[in-house]
């Protein structure tokens, strides 16, 4: 199972950060007990993805103090900095533009085997770019080509 879960990136619309650790003590962190990197290997991957994801700025600061957008943008640096092969991202665009939401879905395939994206409000912005996408919040599935949508 802990296999399973190092291969696997995922980001919720809730973001789940640690309220009382910075941007960069969150990424570092799940890598450190992960056990994927050493404290200053973890630190350095850490602040890559925050460069990566456009959210350096943001390193020293809690989640409290920053908007959704750098929160989930903060969650997706956390998980794909542990080099996952699936990413499995919920419902993006709750915290980004269309813009945004399809720059990160880009970022994680360029990074993992595989992303599948959940997105409840059937975004058509989301359709163009996400490897496998669920709609809906009914949880009937069809598969469609490269997409899944629920029906």
């Amino acid at each position: 199972l802990r296999a399973l879960r190092r291969r696997t990136g995922t980001v919720f619309s809730t973001e789940g950060l640690v309220s009382t650790l910075t941007i960069l003590e969150n990424v570092t962190a799940t890598l450190t007990f992960q056990g994927v990197a050493a404290v200053s290997g973890a630190r350095e991957r850490a602040r890559a993805m925050l460069e990566r994801l456009e959210i350096s700025a943001h390193a020293g600061l809690r989640p409290e103090e920053t908007t959704r957008e750098v929160r989930y943008r903060a969650a997706a640096a956390r998980a794909l900095a542990g080099e996952p092969e699936l990413m499995i991202l919920e419902d993006p665009l709750s915290a980004l533009d269309d813009n945004g939401g399809q720059a990160l879905v880009r970022t994680c395939q360029e990074l993992c085997e595989t992303v599948i994206v959940f997105d409840p409000r059937k975004e058509e912005a989301l359709r163009e770019v996400a490897d496998h996408l669920i709609q809906d919040a009914f949880w009937g599935f069809q598969e469609d080509t490269e997409q899944m949508r629920i029906e």
